[in-house]
């Protein structure tokens, strides 16, 4: 995983070997994302759990490298990533179908007692 995340955006190279290693998401955050899309009665199992959650990882290290490229041909002086840069970011990663479900109101959070809900 370290490899291709710093593959995805060679000007943060540096710093992921300083660290030794990136950091991965939360393992609970990817299980409820899944869940909440699984129909009735269908499980993960392990293997696929932690393959999910290296894939997301990865995922969200190159959207986040897209995001910084866009904001620093736009602005060298600005240092906050903007909404505008994550959607340019999906355009350039090949993602621009789900930008109705970023603007749309399609992927609303709703805590419930078993997770999230759309």
């Amino acid at each position: 995983m370290d490899s291709l995340a710093s593959e995805a955006c060679p000007q943060q190279q540096s710093s992921a070997a300083d660290t030794g290693r990136t950091r991965p998401l939360a393992a609970g955050q990817v299980n409820r994302a899944v869940s909440a899309v699984l129909p009735e009665g269908m499980y993960v199992s392990r293997d696929a759990r932690i393959a999910l959650q290296k894939a997301a990882t990865v995922a969200v290290f190159y959207l986040a490298c897209l995001a910084e490229d866009e904001r620093s041909r736009e602005s060298k002086r600005r240092v906050t990533l903007s909404s505008n840069d994550i959607k340019a970011a999906l355009k350039a990663g090949g993602m621009g179908h789900l930008l109705p479900l970023l603007s749309g109101g399609q992927m609303k959070r709703v805590r419930s007692g078993n997770g999230l809900q759309q």
